[in-house]
């Protein structure tokens, strides 16, 4: 028989993950293109206090626009007419 050498296989190179971000910071920071994934995360990032901010602002102007305070007084008259037709007295 043949003398065997002691030849051991070399073993496979290592790549880094797919989806290393350090820091967590994204990839476009990188350089790199957006993924859907990195639009639908900033996108859902709200910032509470200024969503609310939006909102009372919203509410005062539409408490300051006179179409809605004529469209309210408008609402209450017709619940008012509403209310009064239902109930009638009836005298024998």
């Amino acid at each position: 028989m043949a003398a065997i050498s002691s030849i051991a296989p070399a073993a496979a190179p290592q790549a880094p993950p797919a989806h290393d971000q350090k820091g967590g910071r994204a990839a476009v920071e990188f350089g790199a293109a957006v993924t859907h994934q990195d639009l639908v995360r900033e996108k859902l990032r709200v910032d509470p206090a200024a969503l609310a901010d939006k909102m009372r602002s919203t509410q005062r102007a539409k408490l300051a626009d006179p179409r809605e305070q004529r469209m309210a007084q408008d609402k209450a008259e017709y619940r008012e007419t509403q209310r009064k037709g239902r109930y009638v007295d009836i005298e024998a």
